[in-house]
């Protein structure tokens, strides 16, 4: 499971909480319009970011595959150890490939149909 969504979160997930769920700084303020306000800095930014780094630290699920996460990792208010996105990843990657799963079981069945009616010789 721990490989499975560090793969995911390398690839996919890290940007999708990213954008999503975005780190909101300390000192950066946003009005109804969702626009920085004056108030809002490159230096919050990266202060925010730094934060994220201090909350949670990369370690490899395995030895054998080492997947570096890249800045969207830290750019959530959910880490990567968070139960709530780990949850989340897991229901949608689960449900994606049983969806994926059942789209091939059901096109082989058509398949195989067509296959059995073809062969049964038509009467004249």
């Amino acid at each position: 499971m721990d490989v499975v969504l560090e793969v995911f979160d390398t690839y996919l997930f890290d940007r999708l909480y990213a954008a999503a769920l975005p780190a909101s700084p300390a000192g950066v303020f946003y009005n109804a319009l969702g626009e920085k306000s004056v108030n809002a800095s490159i230096a919050g930014l990266q202060d925010a970011a730094a934060l994220g780094a201090a909350k949670w630290q990369y370690e490899p699920a395995t030895e054998w595959i080492f997947l570096m996460p890249g800045d969207h990792a830290y750019m959530s208010q959910w880490s990567r150890d968070n139960a709530w996105r780990q949850t989340l990843s897991l229901y949608l990657i689960t449900t994606y490939a049983s969806s994926l799963a059942s789209q091939y079981q059901s096109r082989r069945i058509l398949m195989l149909e067509y296959q059995r009616r073809a062969l049964i010789p038509c009467p004249l």
